[in-house]
């Protein structure tokens, strides 16, 4: 079971491709639960963590359970077949110099990238801040998500790092293979998108089965599950996890104040993107 990592910065499509791939493989003859996505399992799932290592990972430091992750992923990737795990955390090393996501039995990662202009508009509703609190956050070099530490933390700490360096530290990365998706063209060439992410992860072409797929994992049927029903995902304090689904809300939000912090911390790699 090689490991493939569905990475993103938060609140840049994650949900939604994890959707996508779950009506792909498994072909339901309605819409996938939403809280049965492939991918729920996390990279830094503190209960699954601790039923490989067979103690409580609450406790050991932060950089000693890094130090461990990489043969924890290397152990759970000897079998056939590959699993999906979902990583909002960048892409870095350990205290020992090991890449925490890389090694033996990764078989690499599909990384959904989003114009950061939008990402601040769902992230200030996502973490139920202001916008100008979400622009200084994505600039932030320490960001990270669940900071506590102790048994009833249910991840051990995310480092998500600034936008930019998220997004680079995984496409630029040279120790696993890394297929970039960008959430607009999942919204506006999704057959095209979703074709070529799934022969990356070397499925046989059914152009039926991923039209299907398409439409069970669209935004309304995804919003109509969480308005019906328990998301895990979403946070007890939020509303509604899927709040729009769209792209170029920011023209909407932004101040030019704010568009032009965002563009000054993060324009490199906007225009890698084709964001500028």
């Amino acid at each position: 079971m090689a490991i493939c990592w569905i990475s993103s910065y938060p609140k840049s499509g994650n949900t939604w491709f994890r959707a996508f791939l779950t009506n792909y493989i498994e072909q339901p003859s309605a819409p996938a639960d939403i809280d049965t996505l492939l991918g729920w399992k996390w990279a830094s799932q503190r209960s699954w963590l601790d039923s490989v290592l067979g103690f409580d990972s609450s406790l050991v430091s932060y950089d000693e359970i890094n130090v461990l992750r990489p043969y924890i992923y290397a152990w759970a990737g000897q079998r056939a077949g590959i699993e999906y795990y979902k990583v909002h955390e960048r892409f870095s090393k350990n205290k020992q110099g090991k890449p925490i996501f890389a090694g033996g039995g990764i078989f690499g990662c599909v990384y959904i990238v989003r114009n950061p202009l939008d990402v601040a508009v769902s992230y200030a509703h996502h973490l139920d801040v202001t916008i100008d609190d979400a622009v200084s956050i994505m600039t932030d070099p320490e960001h990270a998500i669940q900071v506590r530490q102790g048994k009833y933390s249910p991840h051990v700490r995310q480092h998500i790092g600034t936008w930019s360096e998220n997004v680079t530290s995984w496409t630029a990365n040279r120790f696993i293979p890394v297929h970039v998706i960008r959430y607009e063209d999942m919204y506006f060439q999704p057959l095209v998108t979703f074709s070529k992410v799934l022969d990356f992860l070397r499925f046989e072409p059914r152009p039926n089965a991923v039209e299907k797929a398409m439409k069970f994992s669209k935004f309304g049927e995804m919003r109509r599950q969480e308005m019906s029903g328990r998301f895990h995902d979403k946070p007890a304090t939020m509303e509604k996890f899927f709040r729009r689904g769209i792209t170029g809300d920011w023209k909407n939000v932004l101040t030019d104040a704010q568009i032009s912090r965002i563009i000054d911390a993060h324009g490199p790699a906007m225009a890698e993107f084709s964001y500028l």
